[in-house]
């Protein structure tokens, strides 16, 4: 079996984590006699790792560089890379590369089977492709879930809705939705990510992680007598969800009893996401100043040093407020050490009786003092004892011949499911989260309330033009560049004055497959309403709007009906835009989703609309004359129901100019757009209220910064050292001779 693995990491850090889970899970599949690939994203412009390039285990590192300059994708970034890093996440940037490469690793040797994991989400644009043209069909994808970044920041009191974690967690979360075959560490995951996204019990596998090699000297070293202090250990970044906060606080309380009591904390200290200040700072100010000495911060530990450290400590702790697993818990149980662990992670799982170990509850000074001094008070005898039965049950737990035959099995079974269900369909569904993001994943897809649409066979273009003659003949001649499809071209004029726009408007008037109707002024939602009530009433099964100042890719119609026809619960499918004139920009929505539709519009007009869905939405609303008409479709499309997919790839080209309507916005254009929309959609609005208002907030904030950095950009460069006082010349005198001076005396004693 050749088995692809996607990560971010691979070599092994201090604490664990994806790159420990990557290296051994690759290391035993290679001993198991399978092929492992390995493609992980490499930073610098140096692999920091031996790169095996042959051999069963082959690493592939993906350099994040600009292919066109050679220079750093984050310090030169392309078109994509720069709307991924400044507007959506830069999680993207690595998915993208991704999307590219393991195609052409497949090509060279065919992929059995995808290992991913939801961190960043690597997979989730070629997962698209997937769902969207069976690209790679048969492979199935399994997700590994690690620690979404959704609970994370929760718990780490860091930000839901800015936009660059907004995104991050709407792509991992759409990979999660995607994948064959998903596996959680701990059955307290797996029941987090049944509640939060509603898998079904049978969607996700449970695989604790394996033990992998434990380093020499295993059995715990006996204390001595001559010790000087007794050690209490954490390993782990110096964060809020890992409970360091509630450790040290509890430290405080026990420490003036047990004189000789040291905390030492193993782990990277970060910046506290709400006061923007260190960590070990921030944890360290309620704690007595005669009790921080006894508080030792090593700062990140190589995982050799650290299995030592585990072994020469007395008790381990692991004081998380949210931990799916704890490859901290597990190494030091492993080495014999005695372990306090919170209940709100695996780490309960691992410690499944008083013998191995002493548990209590997350989020209490109290319940973590007191489960410390209990294990603080527990005799040396039967400390010792809880010790190795830890050993004794870890090893039991995660022992690495049987996870590895729980993966391999787990692999094969996802691989004859993904075949089996491919031949049947011969398609992947859209997953039932789309467009509504609190939907159930284990529920039917809403659109399946709506009969089985026609097959799209013919599709009508709608193009509305008012004194946009000096570009019609660019759209058009986009339009009837299409592959495959021809389509029907309506031009709506819309009470069209300018001489050149009624020229060119007249030059079409003889053309095949195209029509000019005309109309008194009536503003741009009229004009769309009326090309569509022709184009519909003329049978066509499909149509799609466009200004007359817009273009598409010759590939655009032919792949948007491909999905739409393969994908009956899609209304709509559009593209990533190529924003022109004025600016030279991508613009990359994922698939519109609630409640993120109802903050941001998150498709240009020319998306290709299903005849159906447009119906069902009640069509283009001319109540919206001034702003957002298009978005306020969107939203009406979605809310019967039907999913607005996009194709990732710049398919449409959308022009920026002066003069153009959104420039034109005021203040009051944009409020009586936002009012017909809490209107016309009040109870979507009320459904998902307090997102809105969070994600509103968060956008708001981020255009402000944006604003300030283009005012200000001084302010947003790095530090500078402060200039060097001038210093007095009496004074420059005085210490030239004084240093002499001393170096004379200390000479001659």
């Amino acid at each position: 079996m050749h088995i692809c693995i996607v990560t971010t990491e691979y070599l092994p850090g201090p604490g664990g984590g994806v790159a420990t889970y990557t290296a051994t899970m690759a290391k035993f599949l290679v001993k198991a006699g399978h092929t492992v690939t390995v493609v992980v994203k490499q930073e610098g412009p140096d692999c920091p790792w031996p790169v095996p390039d042959s051999g069963p285990l082959r690493v592939i590192p993906v350099p994040m560089i600009n292919e066109a300059s050679g220079h750093s994708i984050w310090d030169d970034p392309d078109l994509y890379a720069n709307e991924m890093i400044h507007l959506r996440c830069y999680a993207g940037v690595f998915a993208k590369k991704v999307a590219q490469r393991l195609p052409e690793i497949h090509a060279e040797t065919p992929i059995d089977l995808v290992l991913s994991q939801d961190v960043e989400a690597p997979t989730y644009l070629l997962q698209n492709e997937r769902m969207l043209f069976n690209k790679m069909a048969e492979v199935p994808f399994v997700v590994f879930i690690h620690s979404p970044h959704r609970q994370i920041q929760l718990f780490n009191d860091g930000s839901l809705y800015e936009r660059h974690d907004y995104h991050r967690m709407l792509y991992e979360e759409q990979s999660m939705a995607l994948a064959d075959g998903l596996i959680a560490a701990s059955q307290y995951m797996k029941d987090q990510m049944i509640a939060q996204m509603g898998f079904t019990e049978a969607d996700i596998r449970l695989i604790p992680l394996p033990l992998g090699e434990v380093p020499q000297g295993e059995e715990k070293a006996a204390r001595s007598k001559k010790a000087e202090a007794h050690r209490l250990i954490y390993a782990g970044r110096i964060e809020p969800r890992k409970g360091v906060d509630y450790l040290l606080r509890a430290f405080a309380k026990i420490a003036p009893r047990y004189p000789d009591l040291i905390l030492e904390l193993a782990g990277r200290d970060t910046q506290h996401p709400a006061l923007g200040k260190p960590c070990s700072e921030v944890f360290l100010k309620p704690v007595p100043k005669a009790i921080r000495k006894r508080i030792r911060f090593l700062g990140p530990v190589p995982r050799e040093q650290l299995w030592r450290r585990y072994r020469k400590a007395d008790i381990g702790v692991v004081p998380s407020l949210w931990e799916p697993f704890s490859f901290t818990c597990q190494e030091m149980m492993a080495c014999g050490l005695p372990v306090v662990a919170t209940v709100e992670g695996g780490m309960a799982e691992m410690i499944d009786s008083p013998q191995h170990g002493f548990l209590c509850d997350a989020h209490g000074v109290d319940a973590l003092a007191t489960s410390l001094e209990a294990a603080l008070e527990t005799p040396a005898a039967d400390l010792k004892h809880i010790g190795q039965s830890a050993r004794q049950r870890i090893f039991d737990y995660c022992d690495n011949t049987t996870i590895l035959e729980a993966t391999q099995s787990y692999f094969e079974q996802v691989i004859e499911a993904n075949r089996d269900a491919f031949k049947q369909s011969h398609r992947f569904t859209v997953p039932s989260n789309l467009p509504f993001g609190d939907h159930p994943l284990s529920e039917e897809h809403p659109a399946k309330r709506h009969p089985t649409p026609a097959k799209i066979d013919r599709i009508a273009v709608v193009v509305t033009c008012y004194n946009l003659g000096a570009y019609l003949d660019e759209c058009i001649q986009s339009l009837e560049a299409q592959e495959r499809i021809s389509p029907y071209i309506y031009i709506v004029n819309d009470g069209s004055t300018e001489t050149t726009t009624l020229e060119a408007l007249d030059r079409f008037r003889s053309r095949p497959c195209l029509e000019v109707l005309d109309f008194v002024n009536g503003g741009l939602p009229v004009a769309r309403r009326r090309g569509a009530e022709i184009a519909l009433s003329a049978g066509y099964p499909a149509l799609m709007f466009i200004d007359a100042d817009d273009a598409i890719e010759p590939s655009y119609l032919r792949k948007a009906v491909e999905v739409l026809n393969r994908h009956p619960e899609a209304g709509a499918v559009n593209a990533w835009t190529h924003t022109v004139g004025l600016m030279n920009t991508y613009w990359i929505p994922p698939h519109s989703q609630f409640p993120l539709l109802l903050a941001e519009c998150m498709s240009t007009p020319a998306a290709v609309i299903r005849a159906e869905a447009y119906a069902a939405a009640g069509g283009v609303s001319p109540e919206m004359k001034y702003a957002f008409e298009d978005w306020e479709f969107w939203i009406a499309l979605c809310e019967t129901g039907y999913a607005l997919l996009t194709i990732p790839e710049p398919l449409l080209r959308y022009r920026m100019r002066d003069g153009s309507m959104s420039r034109e916005y005021r203040i009051a254009t944009r409020e009586h757009g936002r009012r017909a929309i809490l209107r016309r959609h009040a109870d979507l609005h009320r459904r998902f209220s307090t997102e809105v208002q969070l994600l509103t907030e968060g956008y708001v904030y981020f255009e402000q910064a944006k604003l300030v950095d283009q005012q200000n950009p001084a302010e947003n460069q790095p530090p500078q050292a402060p200039p060097k006082k001038k210093v007095p010349l009496d004074k420059v005198i005085y210490r030239f001779f004084k240093r002499r001076i001393d170096r004379l005396k200390k000479r001659t004693g």
